[in-house]
């Protein structure tokens, strides 16, 4: 992450606060991987079956957002986020991974001629469906957990 160094915090802090705010993100991508292993390949035997993946995947990017920025708020780096800004940096946070993972899989099918997205309406499920995650995950944060400074009436 950037300027993880400048954190003030040695190298092991760093690198616990880096593994916390990424672990949910690693476990969604550790399944992805184990579900397209030859002789599983769910993805093969349930198409549907992406449609969840691409959910919780952008859930999972919200969590590692909002859990960097908590991070960041406990260490004094950074103050309590307005709930609207929280909400659309969580949700552009998402909006980049998911773009991102469209790109990169985009990518892996054209340098190894297989096809890992469909055609383009399956590509904009994902996209649509990575952003409604990250959107309920992020919209979950704002409405239902506790900001230092930022009460529930404050927030209507």
């Amino acid at each position: 992450l950037l300027f993880v160094d400048d954190f003030p915090m040695n190298n092991s802090m760093n690198t616990r606060f880096l593994l916390s705010t990424i672990k949910f993100p690693l476990i969604v991508f550790a399944a992805h991987v184990v579900l397209n292993l030859p002789g599983i390949d769910a993805y093969s035997l349930w198409p549907w079956f992406d449609i969840p993946m691409h959910f919780i995947g952008g859930v999972s990017i919200g969590q590692a957002g909002k859990a960097f920025f908590a991070g960041l708020q406990r260490r004094k780096l950074m103050d309590t986020l307005p709930w609207p800004l929280l909400l659309f940096v969580l949700f552009s946070v998402v909006g980049l991974a998911v773009a991102t993972w469209e790109l990169f899989e985009f990518g892996i099918g054209q340098f190894f001629h297989v096809d890992l997205q469909g055609n383009l309406f399956d590509t904009m499920m994902d996209i649509f469906f990575g952003l409604l995650g990250g959107f309920t995950a992020a919209l979950f944060f704002v409405l239902f957990s506790s900001h230092r400074g930022d009460t529930k009436a404050q927030r209507s």
